[in-house]
C-alpha cells in the first residue's frame, strides 16, 4: 500500500513539475524577447531579414519557435488537466488529440491521485466526526 502511495505521489509530483517546468520556459523565452538581438521585428520583417547577421536571426527565429512550442505544451496539459478533472468524455477527446502521450499519462494519474485523496479525505473526516460527537442520550424521566 505505502509503495503504490508513494508511486502516486511520485506522479503528481512530476505533473507539478512539467507544468511548472513549462511556466518556466514560456516565462524565461518571453523575456528573452527583451533582447534585441533575440526580437523579431514583425513590422520590419523584410529589411530585418536582409540587413540582420545571420546568428541574430537564428537566434530570434530560434526562440520564436521555441516559444510556441512551450506555449503549446503549457496551454494542452493545462486544456487536458481540465477536460479531465471536469469528466465530460467529450471534452477529453476533444482535447486529447493535441496532447501528448507522455503527458496525457501523468496528467491522468495526478488527477486520479487527487481524486483518490479527496475521496479518502473525506471519508476520514466523516469518521473522526461520527466518533467525536456524542450520541444524545435520553433524558431520565422527571417525576
Amino acid at each position: 500500500m505505502a509503495a503504490g502511495r508513494f508511486a502516486a505521489l511520485r506522479r503528481a509530483g512530476s505533473f507539478l513539475a512539467l507544468l511548472a517546468s513549462e511556466i518556466g520556459a514560456v516565462g524565461l523565452l518571453g523575456r528573452l524577447g527583451q533582447v534585441s538581438a533575440l526580437r523579431i521585428p514583425w513590422h520590419h520583417l523584410g529589411p530585418w531579414l536582409l540587413n540582420s547577421p545571420l546568428q541574430d536571426v537564428i537566434g530570434a527565429t530560434l526562440r520564436m519557435i521555441a516559444l510556441v512550442a512551450a506555449w503549446w505544451l503549457l496551454s494542452s496539459n493545462v486544456l487536458y488537466l481540465l477536460a479531465s478533472i471536469s469528466r465530460i468524455p467529450g471534452a477529453v477527446l476533444a482535447v486529447r488529440w493535441c496532447t501528448l502521450p507522455v503527458v496525457r499519462r501523468v496528467t491522468d494519474h495526478a488527477v486520479a491521485l487527487t481524486l483518490a485523496t479527496s475521496i479518502m479525505s473525506a471519508r476520514v473526516r466523516a469518521t473522526a466526526w461520527s466518533v467525536t460527537t456524542p450520541s444524545p442520550s435520553p433524558s431520565p424521566p422527571r417525576s
